[in-house]
């Protein structure tokens, strides 16, 4: 069972000590190996697997990558914007004449 709660102490009034001394830098750490393997993702969503290539030199690492997904479906609740969709045929821009409205004389 603890003992009774001492009396609260009070404010420090002294200003703090000087740093001490800086320590010696240590060694540097061996090298370590390369990765043995890993995953990244690509702007279209596909996962890949790195691993290392049959004559794999860790002193010259490569890495061979294979998809391991495929991309994911477009979200069919989204509609396309109109200020990019495909305006052949259209008269959107006045200045420029569409070439499937181009007659030959």
């Amino acid at each position: 069972m603890p003992g009774p709660t001492g009396p609260a102490g009070t404010d420090a009034t002294g200003i703090p000590g000087q740093d001490g001394a800086d320590g010696s830098n240590g060694s540097d750490g061996t090298d370590g190996s390369p990765p043995a393997e890993w995953t990244y993702t690509d702007p279209d969503g596909v996962r890949y697997r790195c691993t290392p290539v049959d004559d794999f030199d860790p002193a010259q690492p490569r890495y061979g990558c294979a998809p391991t997904s495929t991309p994911p479906p477009d979200d069919p609740t989204t509609t396309p914007d109109p200020d990019q969709s495909d305006n052949r045929g259209s008269s959107a821009s006045p200045g420029l004449l569409p070439l499937n409205e181009r007659r030959r004389s």
